[in-house]
């Protein structure tokens, strides 16, 4: 019995040193960046857009930069607009990420000189009512001021970066409800925004009810938050930067477009923009364009970046 233990314990020990070794390798590669693999490990769909577009901001330079919310991110197609503008590229993001957000991103993009010629901000006014949880987006968007502690612990650590870092990629695991169905798996997702400078496409193509935006009015805490955009800007220089408000799918009373101008004309003011920096675009698009309240479909995203490709050739002639 005692042989037949030794001889199992011989054969195994040699196995235990290898996986032990190993699992050493990859608590090593996982302390550098903890905290990126930490929160890998439970990303939702959210998530990994606003991690992708951040990268992408401080990889990718371009003449011409769209930077806002995901009405941009799903409704502008920076390779569809007109060669003649130069090259375009979209870190478009969520509504959740906010001024602070959009601030917090040029500035990384000015720190890396990745910076374009242009900027082009575009928000829905879904935004303009922030909701207090949306504070913790900006943790996203910039890496962490102090050192993160790793959650996991050898040999608890290498599965774990062996799991986000290895098998996530090698092994098909789709994302949920609707993306899972059109994209896949994240990698596929990030992959196609990265393919299309910065683009995605809703994949909630079901329609839309007929509810429209109740107001355009900013509330406090949006107005307060645009301070640090602007002075974000004044760093890159105001002049070069455009401001565009997505559209709304329709119908739409004549007071709430009055209220939509009167917005745009604050959020410039606030940013240090000129009336003339506000580019022209449609209040409203027919509700059979949209995939959902704020964001365009497929045929709504071709008329709507056609217009914005327009837009730019004019304003940009002038200079």
């Amino acid at each position: 019995m005692r042989r037949s233990i030794m001889l199992v314990v011989k054969f195994v020990w040699p196995l235990f040193i290898w996986i032990g070794a190993i699992l050493a390798v990859l608590h090593v590669l996982y302390l550098p960046n903890a905290a990126g693999t930490d929160s890998a490990g439970g990303m939702s769909v959210d998530h990994f857009i606003v991690r992708e577009q951040v990268e992408r901001s401080t990889r990718v330079k371009s003449d011409i930069a769209l930077l806002g919310d995901s009405s941009c991110l799903m409704g502008l197609s920076p390779k569809d607009m007109p060669n003649k503008l130069g090259s375009i590229e979209s870190f478009c993001t969520l509504a959740y990420v906010g001024p602070t957000g959009y601030a917090l991103m040029l500035e990384q993009m000015l720190d890396v000189r990745t910076e374009p010629e242009t900027l082009v901000l575009v928000f829905n006014p879904v935004q303009f009512r922030p909701e207090p949880s949306w504070s913790d987006w900006d943790s996203y968007v910039t890496p962490p001021t102090t050192p993160h502690a790793p959650t996991h612990v050898f040999p608890f650590s290498g599965l774990e970066f062996l799991r986000v870092e290895g098998l996530n990629r090698l092994i098909f695991s789709p994302l949920p409800g609707a993306y899972g169905r059109y994209y896949g798996s994240a990698t596929k997702f990030r992959e196609t925004i990265d393919q299309n400078a910065g683009s995605a496409v809703d994949p909630n193509l079901t329609g839309r009810g007929t509810d429209t935006a109740s107001s355009f009015v900013m509330n406090a805490e949006y107005l307060n938050s645009l301070d640090r955009l602007r002075d974000a800007l004044d760093g890159f220089g105001s002049s070069k930067v455009y401001l565009v408000i997505s559209p709304v799918p329709d119908p739409l009373t004549t007071d709430l477009v009055d209220e939509r101008d009167k917005s745009a004309m604050v959020l410039a003011s606030r940013l240090g923009l000129a009336p003339g920096q506000i580019l022209t675009s449609p209040a409203v698009m027919a509700s059979g364009l949209f995939a959902t309240e704020t964001h365009l479909g497929p045929e709504g995203k071709a008329e709507f970046t056609r217009m914005i490709g327009a837009e730019l050739l004019r304003v940009l002639a002038r200079e």
